[in-house]
């Protein structure tokens, strides 16, 4: 009897054991998407220098840095669509994004009224398009908009200056998914717990 219950105990230990798998760093890019709307009576858009991380496990990350120049004197009505193509790679390669990475595309519109002098342009939407979790190498990755000044539709919506950047920002969260065999250890444990369980209740 004690025997079994030492086998079941160990069986729940091996089965939590294996289910807790290390994350790995990840790499990441970012490139405009088809649709990103550069031109508009009022000036141009622009997607921003190159955006790239390496090394890295859950994280904040700058999805993008856009900038609008023009060259009106007056205050001019301006609406940009954007779109931002995200990849990820896992683990990572040091930067060198080998192999097939898990995609998102971000999408929102860029409104309000512009001048050399002045500027209004505020993010009015901002999504991320489904499915916003997918899994790549054992993992899944999650992204999702970072709530707060800076990323937040309307009066918090980041400011795109004129001749200036704003930053628009995603959450990445990495979360490991057990394999079946884990899933099946996890079962084992589990029965042999209920087992030791149903034993003692009709001892007592």
């Amino acid at each position: 009897m004690r025997l079994n219950r030492l086998a079941s105990l160990a069986a729940v230990a091996v089965a939590l054991a294996t289910c807790s798998t290390v994350r790995a760093d990840y790499d990441y890019t970012v490139a405009p998407g088809p649709g990103f709307q550069t031109v508009s009576d009022g000036g141009r858009l622009n997607a921003g220098p190159s955006v790239s991380g390496v090394g890295l496990t859950s994280s904040d990350v700058v999805l993008a840095n856009p900038t609008f120049t023009t060259t009106s004197t007056t205050p001019q009505a301006v609406s940009f669509n954007f779109v931002y193509d995200l990849a990820i790679y896992s683990p990572s390669t040091g930067g060198s994004n080998t192999g097939t990475p898990a995609t998102f595309r971000i999408t929102g519109t860029i409104a309000g009224t512009a001048s050399t002098t002045s500027s209004n342009l505020r993010v009015t939407s901002y999504q991320v398009n489904a499915p916003a979790s997918r899994p790549l190498n054992g993992e899944t990755f999650t992204v999702s908009l970072i709530s707060g000044a800076g990323t937040t539709p309307g009066a918090t919506a980041p400011q795109i200056g004129v001749n200036g950047a704003g930053s628009l920002l995603v959450h990445i969260q990495e979360t490991a998914v057990p394999e079946p065999a884990s899933i099946a250890l996890l079962g084992l444990g589990g029965l042999g717990a209920l087992t030791l369980f149903r034993r003692r209740k009709v001892q007592a």
